[in-house]
């Protein structure tokens, strides 16, 4: 399976790949266990021409799109939020 994931600098550094959580920032929605759960994981898309899309929505955009290759057999958890026509992907833990 390929996701792609929105960079904002390159060399990509271990930030780049951490969960909001992770990164000590505060959530700021109310905390429902799903909002937690997305607030936890780290945001990939399945679809690269959405990803592209999307990354020029951030503000500044984002410049860098990073190509992830999960094996099939592979243990990193992933689950589909159906937010986007092109299932926009959770790595839940996989790199907090």
């Amino acid at each position: 399976m390929y996701l792609y994931r929105c960079g904002f600098a390159c060399p990509l550094v271990d930030e780049n790949f951490k969960s909001k959580a992770a990164l000590g920032e505060v959530l700021r929605v109310p905390e429902t266990a799903k909002q937690k759960r997305l607030f936890e994981g780290v945001s990939v898309y399945s679809d690269l021409r959405i990803a592209q899309t999307q990354a020029k929505r951030f503000n500044p955009p984002a410049k860098y799109l990073v190509e992830l290759h999960i094996p099939d057999a592979g243990s990193i958890p992933c689950e589909s939020t159906g937010s986007h026509t092109s299932p926009f992907g959770l790595l839940l833990d996989g790199f907090a």
